[in-house]
């Protein structure tokens, strides 16, 4: 799969849309081989071949879009008090991602997690930031594979399966473009059938002849 291409086909698209103001837009390169192979042969656990393809394609990217309904007086309301929706991608560069995190272990993160939850906690490495209250990755051990992807959220009980393939949760959030909520929105689509409307509601306007994929 070549990520670095989709990313700049949707950030293009982004960007010609005269609804959406991009207001950040970062896309990296590849990852330096060198700077991988130090890293990796550093490291005491095992990445997944799927994460590392996606990083020697493309180390990271930050995209951020905002749609002003004020502004766009002819783009219908969800809600008559919405006055914007907005969309957000942030994947961490991959010397980012292997460090662990130190913000995981506040409160907001733990209170809820028994003895080993806390214990897989330190192995956890996120790649996708684009939630302030949930994060998605790996807890890394010798065995990790594709299939290990989880996401945790703020002030809950500990980690749950994505059980999505990688691509897959690529995939989906390149077809809701980032859009706010899209991860929350997928882990609980059974309790958030409000914002799934909502998402459909707002997307199908500004790209009608896209499919919104799983949901």
């Amino acid at each position: 799969m070549d990520y670095r291409h989709f990313f700049i086909s949707l950030l293009e698209r982004l960007q010609s849309n005269s609804y959406i103001d991009v207001q950040h837009q970062w896309i990296g390169e590849s990852t330096d081989s060198f700077l991988l192979d130090v890293t990796l042969a550093s490291l005491n656990f095992k990445i997944p071949e799927k994460l590392l393809e996606f990083y020697r394609n493309v180390d990271g990217l930050k995209i951020i879009w905002t749609c002003d309904l004020e502004q766009h007086g002819t783009l219908d309301k969800y809600n008559k008090d919405d006055s914007n929706f907005s969309g957000r991608l942030e994947i961490l560069p991959f010397q980012d991602m292997v460090k662990f995190d130190p913000k995981m272990k506040s409160r907001v993160w733990t209170q809820f997690l028994d003895e080993e939850e806390r214990e897989e906690l330190n192995k956890f490495r996120y790649f996708d930031y684009n939630d302030d209250n949930i994060r998605v990755g790996f807890i890394f051990d010798n065995e990790s594979s594709e299939e290990d992807m989880v996401f945790i959220e703020q002030e809950s009980e500990g980690f749950c399966p994505v059980n999505l393939s990688f691509d897959d949760y690529i995939r989906v959030m390149l077809s809701t473009k980032g859009f706010q909520g899209w991860q929350h929105t997928l882990f609980y689509k059974e309790s958030s059938t409000n914002f799934v409307e909502k998402m459909k509601f707002y997307l199908k306007q500004l790209f009608p002849d896209d499919a919104i994929e799983g949901f």
